[in-house]
């Protein structure tokens, strides 16, 4: 409540509305009253926060190679933005636990160069090994084209890549990692790019789970 000192033109103390009046050295002087904080959280950019923070996560592992995975596809953007936002809006499910990332729906690569042909991985101590069936002339499917290969460790946080592995002719490669990875929760991933560097495909997940092999 608002006291008025002397009359309607003098200065007055207390509230007013959203209006308070205070006694000062050099008089009376007029403030609003703050508003209440509110959160600006919603639970739609909360989710989407969560979102991004899993995708980064994953993704800073191998950076690398986003940058020539997701070239077709980056427009004005960097690989690295372009498979940030791929990686949200398609391969993170929201549950009641929260956000989880279903890594059989991560790509990383996005392009129109033909796919390997029954491509397959192996894992074995201390290494991957990729085979393929040399499907080069089906489609733009060329001999030299670059093998690209990943290992993700779901439970490091780690991962291990290679950009030129092998060419499509070879229709085999391996891809060292550490022996302990061989009974931990790995994704592996594979994709190509043809020799001139200028064209990719999409990328293929050959693995996800464990590992029981002794």
């Amino acid at each position: 409540m608002a006291k008025i000192k002397e009359d309607i033109f003098s200065g007055f103390s207390g509230k007013l509305g959203n209006v308070i009046g205070c006694k000062g050295k050099n008089g009376y002087y007029l403030r609003t009253k703050p508003e209440k904080y509110k959160d600006a959280k919603s639970k739609g950019q909360m989710k989407q926060r969560s979102k991004f923070m899993l995708a980064n996560e994953l993704l800073k592992n191998f950076t690398p190679l986003l940058r020539i995975g997701y070239r077709d596809c980056a427009g004005k953007r960097t690989g690295f933005t372009a498979a940030m936002s791929y990686v949200m809006a398609n391969a993170i499910e929201q549950t009641p636990e929260g956000a989880s990332i279903d890594y059989e729906k991560v790509k990383i690569a996005q392009g129109t160069l033909t796919t390997a042909m029954e491509a397959n991985v192996k894992l074995e101590k201390g290494k991957a090994i990729f085979t393929w069936i040399n499907n080069s002339g089906r489609g733009d499917a060329q001999e030299e084209d670059n093998v690209m290969t990943l290992v993700y460790n779901k439970m490091t946080r780690q991962a291990v890549y290679h950009l030129h592995t092998a060419r499509r002719s070879d229709s085999y490669c391996e891809l060292p990692l550490p022996e302990e990875w061989l009974k931990e929760n790995l994704t592996v991933y594979i994709a190509f790019e043809n020799e001139e560097r200028k064209c990719v495909s999409n990328s293929e997940c050959l693995w996800n789970g464990v590992c029981e092999k002794e």
